[in-house]
């Protein structure tokens, strides 16, 4: 019997091929090579099964997309995703939105539009740490006895 292990190997390869051919993660299109991969379905049952098959594939590469997803501690991390040579936090690709729905795209193919948008993300999820760290220590200020 197929199982989950195995649908997430098979996205993870054709994830990993489209890395190594640097071109851009579309959702839609690796989800649709995955259930074409699996196309035998037959009886009265078949439509039930092709959506919350279809589903199911989705939300596992939605998930495997995610791991271009920035966060504080992956963009401060020395676990990076693939860091170009002669950076320490340049990603060789960026989890993006375009035509509402997030991609991975390679850094080479992203308009300066998409890197301007991309740093501002940044530098507003740095302000947004920043403040975090002030109001942390504002309560230990304000709570001395909770600070112990």
């Amino acid at each position: 019997m197929y199982s989950i292990s195995q649908l997430n190997q098979e996205i993870r390869e054709a994830v990993d091929g489209r890395i190594q051919r640097k071109e851009t993660i579309q959702p839609d299109w690796i989800t649709q090579e995955i259930i074409s991969n699996h196309s035998m379905i037959d009886g009265d049952d078949a439509d039930f099964y092709m959506c919350v098959g279809r589903e199911t594939v989705r939300e596992q590469v939605r998930k495997q997309i995610n791991r271009f997803k920035l966060t504080p501690e992956k963009a401060s991390a020395a676990a990076r995703q693939s860091v170009l040579p002669g950076y320490e936090y340049l990603q060789e690709f960026y989890l993006i939105e375009s035509c509402g729905e997030q991609i991975a795209i390679p850094l080479e193919r992203m308009t300066a539009y998409q890197r301007k948008a991309k740093i501002g993300e940044l530098r507003t999820m740095g302000d947004g740490c920043h403040q975090h760290a002030d109001e942390l220590e504002r309560y230990d200020a304000e709570h001395p006895s909770k600070a112990a």
